[in-house]
């Protein structure tokens, strides 16, 4: 998930019944919900390919999740003093000089740090990105594949969750009426927000059944899976695995689908000269549907341009999401590298 989408959970959860258990659980909680991402400095700056290794990895593990609570027990106190200095400057003469005092070293601070680092995770779990969970145990990707990394739904929902109970206590201060908690309402969105997830999880469930069950052109179909669109519950991106091909399909769970009308992929060899490169090894390593086509290269004669895509996020020719390299006849690989986009675009949201 993405981090507007951390955030509001954990100022929820904090509303929810978790600013009992520690103070300033707004703060506690929203640093929780986005600390495992602290992953992103090792690569910050860095080839794409080192953030391609290095995320959703150990930070996003459960084995780790009790040191990576420890995160926001360490910052929020700094970011709190920050913030109460920088509210002494704004309001000079109207506000006198705080002092932050409250211990986040607590038992009961760490347990709400370490349900939001556990939260996090589990959202991240639910789109198709995954996430090694069980790193080191394991590299094997968990994900779901039932929301978008983005899903404006979803912020709807929490932002609602969030402003509303605000919204109303500006109106109950306008008519002197009682001011609310809001804990009863964040509540409720959080089980509103479980719902939804749950919702596209049996939305997701159909769209794979109704690829399973068609026939490709008499080839035995050996997995399927859909895809999320970022707006629509209905629309989803199919794909049919074959033993010779990947077909690509538009699932519309409110419609017919035509297999027919699949775009189709051949599998091809992989090109064994790239496989010994890091941009490539780390590619492999995090794709799921990985697609190889190779062209020919502008320059000597026998060159070719090779490429791997993941079909979760681009298609072969886009330049998205792929790792790229131009071999030479000799079998010298040239300019090997993972890219996100082609140069100078910003990569899809999926």
């Amino acid at each position: 998930m993405d981090n507007l989408t951390h955030t509001l959970t954990g100022v929820l959860l904090a509303k929810a019944g978790f600013n009992r258990l520690t103070p300033r659980a707004n703060l506690v909680m929203a640093l929780a919900l986005n600390s495992p991402d602290i992953d992103l400095l090792w690569s910050w700056g860095r080839e794409a390919h080192i953030f391609l290794d290095h995320h959703r990895g150990f930070t996003h593990s459960f084995l780790f999740a009790p040191l990576v609570a420890l995160v926001p027990m360490v910052l929020a106190p700094i970011i709190a003093t920050a913030f109460a200095s920088v509210r002494r400057l704004l309001f000079k003469g109207e506000r006198r000089s705080e002092r932050i005092v409250w211990n986040t070293f607590t038992w009961q601070t760490w347990l709400a740090a370490l349900i939001g680092v556990c939260v996090h995770i589990v959202q991240d779990t639910t789109n198709v990105y995954g996430v090694r969970s069980l790193w080191p145990v394991t590299e094997h990707w968990f994900r779901l594949d039932w929301v978008s990394v983005i899903d404006p739904w979803i912020w709807l929902l929490l932002l609602a969750g969030v402003l509303w109970p605000v919204l109303g206590g500006l109106v109950a201060g306008e008519i002197g009426g009682k001011r609310s908690s809001g804990d009863g309402w964040a509540r409720a969105v959080l089980i509103m927000l479980l719902a939804y997830v749950a919702g596209r999880g049996v939305l997701h469930g159909r769209a794979v059944d109704l690829i399973s069950a068609r026939s490709y052109a008499g080839h035995p179909i050996r997995n399927a899976s859909a895809f999320p669109s970022i707006v629509s519950l209905l629309s989803w991106t199919g794909v049919a695995e074959t033993a010779a091909d990947w077909r690509i399909l538009d699932v519309d769970l409110a419609g017919e689908l035509y297999p027919d009308k699949a775009r189709v992929y051949p599998k091809v060899p992989a090109e064994r000269a790239v496989l010994s490169t890091e941009p490539f090894r780390v590619f492999l390593n995090f794709s799921q549907f990985p697609v190889w086509s190779t062209v020919a290269a502008p320059g000597p004669l026998g060159a070719e341009n090779v490429e791997v895509c993941d079909l979760r996020f681009g298609m072969p020719g886009e330049g998205r999401f792929c790792a790229v390299a131009t071999v030479e006849p000799s079998g010298k690989v040239e300019e090997p590298r993972f890219q996100m986009g082609p140069p100078g675009t910003l990569p899809r949201p999926k």
